[in-house]
């Protein structure tokens, strides 16, 4: 990947405009739109494909890509996004990654008469990400400055000795409630539910609501504050609020201020936990299985339902 990041800074892929440029005479035609000339910027930045890459990969980080005129400009921008970004942080590798499998997109249509999309050219890049994570080839000093990254999840630990352990919901205290919530993004629809239970255990209310197209973190907190509102409205105030996402949790606790719009609901969430007095933690998935199947239901728009209406 290396060699070819080094072939688009100096503008040595053989593409239609580049190979006529050196003197062979070929039609050109851009097989993602069909409508511009294979020149280099428009197949690998501006072009209809590309672009939307580039906006859904860079909006992970916080920042738009624009206004970049060579491929140099491209691997710049990234690198100028903080201050002090090592050789190897996610930054640097990302657009390295994407520009690869633009590439194969290219190819792939070119040689094998296969289709540009854009959803399976981000779905190739997080896979490779991943099988970087599951080979131990990412650590959490590549992703310095981007601590609410989603790739941050395919970070492995040091290998430690597992004991298997009970794993159940536990009952707030005599008198109290406790609130559960969970989120799903499932091909770029993101839903969320929750559910309010007192100290018996029993059900107060559970909530369902779409949110649109949402990164995974960004739909986690959004339906955490859609149930801390409804408890707000409700008059109920939960002592206890878990959920099994750790990032989101660690983003809440330490005050961190994250990418837009996520930092609104973030200000949003503390804001309605101080009002309750009510501490924030995280709790396994497999204690926060009614969450997680409400948010699964998958119907359209919102719906709540309270016990004894």
């Amino acid at each position: 990947m290396s060699f070819l990041t080094w072939r688009f800074v100096r503008s040595f892929i053989p593409l239609d405009v580049v190979l006529r440029s050196r003197g062979l005479v070929v039609p050109s035609r851009c097989g993602c739109c069909f409508a511009e000339e294979e020149a280099l910027l428009h197949v690998f930045v501006s072009g209809p494909i590309a672009s939307e890459v580039w906006k859904r990969m860079s909006s992970r980080f916080g920042f738009q890509l624009s206004n970049c005129t060579s491929m140099a400009a491209v691997f710049i921008a990234w690198f100028l996004t903080y201050e002090a970004l090592l050789k190897t942080h996610i930054k640097v590798l990302i657009p390295i990654v994407v520009c690869w499998f633009l590439w194969l997109a290219r190819n792939q249509e070119r040689f094998q008469g296969g289709r540009w999309e854009v959803n399976r050219i981000i779905r190739e890049v997080d896979s490779f990400m991943e099988q970087l994570g599951r080979a131990n080839k990412l650590c959490r000093s590549q992703f310095s400055g981007d601590a609410d990254c989603e790739l941050l999840r395919w970070v492995r630990g040091s290998p430690r000795r597992r004991s298997p352990c009970a794993i159940a919901w536990e009952r707030p205290p005599f008198g109290e409630f406790k609130f559960n919530s969970d989120a799903s993004v499932l091909q770029g629809r993101a839903t969320g539910g929750g559910l309010l239970r007192d100290y018996q255990g029993k059900l107060v209310f559970t909530f369902y609501k779409e949110f649109g197209d949402q990164g995974v973190l960004e739909a986690e907190c959004m339906a955490l504050l859609c149930g801390l509102q409804l408890c707000l409205q409700r008059g109920v105030y939960p002592s206890l609020v878990e959920v099994d996402s750790k990032a989101l949790v660690q983003l809440v606790v330490s005050g961190a201020i994250a990418k837009w719009p996520l930092c609104n609901s973030l200000r949003k969430v503390r804001g309605l936990l101080e009002v309750f007095s009510a501490a924030i933690s995280h709790v396994y998935r497999e204690a926060n299985v009614p969450a997680d199947r409400l948010a699964a239901v998958g119907l359209s728009g919102s719906q709540v339902y309270e016990q004894g209406r």
